[in-house]
């Protein structure tokens, strides 16, 4: 799986991150071994295309090859929430992963740009089930949050989800929520 996680092949690396996905306790007992490769095969598909070099030879092949590493992104986003959420119990595995937190925020931003709501279904599963991950990141999760929910060009079914996630992280971390979070709960209450 980890040869196929790191292939230069995206169609590959997407069909390991989805079974990665789908089976996140892969690797059963011997999974503390495989930590930092697991960290590292995640990090890296979710930085995928973030400082490349593409020779753009074909106006149709950099779409193509721009919709897989999407595909890629949000293939790697899924995997990374459920490992993370199977592993919720297990506070130096959330230490160690809390570092993918920026970098599945930077493919939220993208995807949700594009009118895609599953990354912020990803974050509603992770404030709903896990918001101890999230604490680091708080502020840069609530800006995109609040940029969503005011961006009149994005669907109600994405700006709902955006809410939803303040919401989630409200009633499963109202501490944070209460310490940090007085900048963004203040203008929601009083948009029109």
């Amino acid at each position: 799986m980890f040869s196929a996680a790191n292939s230069d092949n995206l169609e590959l690396r997407e069909c390991a991150l989805l079974l990665f996905n789908s089976l996140p306790s892969i690797f059963g007992n011997e999974q503390n071994k495989y930590l930092d490769y697991i960290k590292k095969m995640l990090l890296k598909s979710l930085c995928e295309g973030s400082s490349e070099t593409v020779c753009l030879l074909f106006y149709y092949s950099v779409l193509v090859f721009k919709s897989f590493i999407f595909q890629v992104k949000l293939a790697a986003l899924k995997a990374t929430t459920s490992f993370i959420l199977i592993n919720s119990d297990d506070k130096a595995i959330l230490k160690l992963f809390a570092e993918t937190v920026i970098p599945m925020l930077q493919v939220l931003n993208v995807l949700v740009e594009n009118d895609d709501d599953e990354p912020l279904l990803c974050f509603i599963e992770l404030a709903e089930k896990c918001p101890q991950v999230l604490r680091s990141s708080f502020n840069p999760l609530m800006e995109i949050c609040m940029k969503t929910i005011t961006n009149a060009d994005v669907s109600e079914k994405i700006k709902f989800s955006a809410l939803e996630i303040i919401v989630s992280f409200a009633e499963n971390a109202p501490a944070t929520v209460r310490k940090r979070g007085t900048n963004y709960l203040i203008p929601l209450g009083t948009r029109k």
